[in-house]
């Protein structure tokens, strides 16, 4: 019987488990490639609209418990999701909408989802001001304190956008009019266990 040398058995070991190690990574997941989670220590963002910026259609970007004190622009085919809506708060300045949606390329596959939506201010849509034909959805959202000096201090939908409400909250808001959702100029809106109060 043959022995073989030593030497070619350890390469041979070594080309094996080279293999290995490339097999096992190609059959990961896809999704372990890019993380967007967002806490407020010990993840890889802490603002929520630097994770948003990072993220490409079809990710979903996770925000931990806590108080993000930030206005966002959502991003095409991004969800944005949170702990739950006595949990994750987006907090806004006062003076801005709290969350902008803008353009057709937004359409119900870009969702905000499980938080609460406060703090925001402007002339409209001081929660949420969706525009020029954007379509997300808010899903599970606590929308309130927020204020507009013309309309639609919780939810403001014009020029051809339109938004999905649903298993969501919309209340404690001031406007001129339209406390909780105004539309305008071609908006619209479909309510799905919607509570306005």
């Amino acid at each position: 019987m043959l022995s073989q040398h030593p030497f070619k058995c350890v390469i041979r070991r070594w080309i094996n488990g080279i293999l290995t190690l490339a097999v096992s990574l190609a059959l990961m997941p896809i999704a372990w490639a890019g993380s967007y989670d967002v806490c407020e220590v010990g993840c890889p963002y802490t603002s929520i609209q630097s994770a948003l910026n990072a993220a490409s259609p079809g990710s979903v970007v996770t925000v931990g418990p806590g108080t993000f004190r930030e206005s966002i622009a959502l991003r095409p085919g991004v969800v944005l999701r949170g702990a739950g809506r006595n949990e994750t708060v987006i907090q806004g300045s006062g003076s801005n909408p709290v969350v902008t949606a803008s353009g057709s390329s937004i359409g119900r596959n870009t969702a905000v989802d499980a938080l609460t939506i406060t703090g925001g201010g402007g002339s409209t849509g001081g929660g949420v001001f969706i525009w020029n034909g954007a379509q997300p959805a808010l899903r599970n959202v606590l929308i309130r304190h927020n204020q507009a000096t013309a309309s639609g201090a919780g939810v403001y939908a014009g020029r051809g956008s339109g938004v999905l409400i649903e298993n969501s909250v919309i209340r404690d808001n001031t406007s001129a009019s339209g406390v909780a959702v105004t539309l305008n100029d071609g908006g619209h809106a479909t309510l799905r266990l919607y509570h306005p109060k």
